[in-house]
């Protein structure tokens, strides 16, 4: 499954905030290993962002681990 650039950017943002660290030169495939919580929290920054609600049922704890998965999911629910 592909993604838009502007998605990746868009996600990349929201992790940012979400965990406060800095992605700069990170992969898009580099494992983000974030805890539970933070996965709860960047789902919510991700709704906003996107303006849009997301369907928990249909997302895997996989679409988490990188900032190509994520962004993946997210141009799949749009």
């Amino acid at each position: 499954m592909t993604y838009s650039a502007e998605t990746l950017q868009q996600v990349s943002g929201a992790v940012t905030r979400v965990t406060s660290r800095d992605l700069t030169g990170m992969s898009a495939d580099a494992p983000l290993n974030l805890d539970s919580i933070s996965r709860i929290s960047l789902l919510v920054e991700l709704e906003n962002t996107f303006q849009m609600q997301v369907d928990t049922e249909n997302v895997e704890p996989e679409s988490f681990h990188t900032l190509a998965t994520l962004a993946q999911l997210i141009d799949s629910l749009r």
